[in-house]
């Protein structure tokens, strides 16, 4: 047997990081167990205090799922500091469930960020041969980005068993987007049809998907009430009460940054 036959008996197949693992690595890299997301990602507030779509809606208009990762993904591993991260292309693909070493997986990554600058939630710059993403404000003012404890402003804390338990596999956008509506407000909230579109620029049938998505994966509980309505016909209608469930049942806090005790208040 020659030298080259035994070389290539040798030659074993080489492991490569998995999605799961490669999200894993940089969850720990972030050094906390939540990612704080302002309110004002989800709803903006009027100077009348009036509710009006916030950055959410565009990825939901867009049906941009794998934006909407792209971005959660990039917010929790930006931590501290300047809120930036400096990663390459392909391990940001790999998280996303992408052929690293395609070259379309790689300018999909490149797209994504473009698409999220365009909507002011990140700037990305240059390190080297690699995509610096900072973090902007939460809102898309494209304002510098603050923790909104420091700001004393209300945020929703997405703990990372959002990808640790692989909801963001099991979730469409749809149940995604009520999520993190929902994780907003608390339990026992009312999300009339009817109003959806103003206060939160999705569509009723978004809104529908997305409980029955979430009512699925026994994330949501409902109630429902009665309530006297005169004009109705039958006199009465119906009112549907909604709570967010473990393991996204955190309540809102403006007290503590992520990653501290676990005890938040409202």
């Amino acid at each position: 047997m020659g030298a080259g036959t035994c070389n290539a008996a040798r030659v074993t197949k080489i492991k490569r990081a998995t999605a799961e693992q490669t999200i894993e690595a940089l969850l720990q890299a972030s050094k906390r167990d939540l990612l704080p997301l302002s309110y004002r990602f989800v709803q903006h507030r009027t100077k009348q205090d009036k509710g009006v779509a916030g950055p959410l809606a565009s990825f939901v208009s867009a049906h941009n799922l794998r934006g909407l990762h792209q971005y959660l993904l990039a917010h929790a591993s930006a931590s501290g500091g300047e809120f930036e991260v400096t990663r390459d292309s392909r391990i940001w693909a790999r998280a996303l469930a992408l052929d690293e070493e395609k070259a379309s997986s790689q300018a999909a990554v490149s797209k994504g960020w473009s698409w999220l600058e365009q909507k002011k939630l990140i700037r990305r710059g240059r390190r080297g041969r690699l995509s610096k993403i900072t973090l902007l404000s939460d809102d898309a003012s494209g304002a510098p980005y603050r923790h909104p404890a420091d700001l004393g402003e209300p945020y929703l804390a997405l703990p990372y068993v959002f990808w640790r338990q692989k909801w963001h596999e099991r979730l469409d956008l749809s149940a995604t987007a009520v999520l993190l509506i929902g994780m907003t407000l608390r339990p026992g909230f009312i999300l009339p049809q009817s109003h959806v579109q103003e206060w939160y620029g999705i569509s009723p049938t978004t809104l529908s998907k997305g409980i029955k998505g979430l009512r699925n994966a026994n994330l949501l509980a409902v109630k429902r009430d009665t309530e006297v309505a005169p004009l109705a016909p039958k006199g009465f209608r119906f009112v549907y009460h909604y709570t967010v469930l473990k393991p996204f049942d955190r309540r809102p806090s403006t007290k503590k940054k992520v990653g501290e005790p676990d005890d938040q208040e409202a």
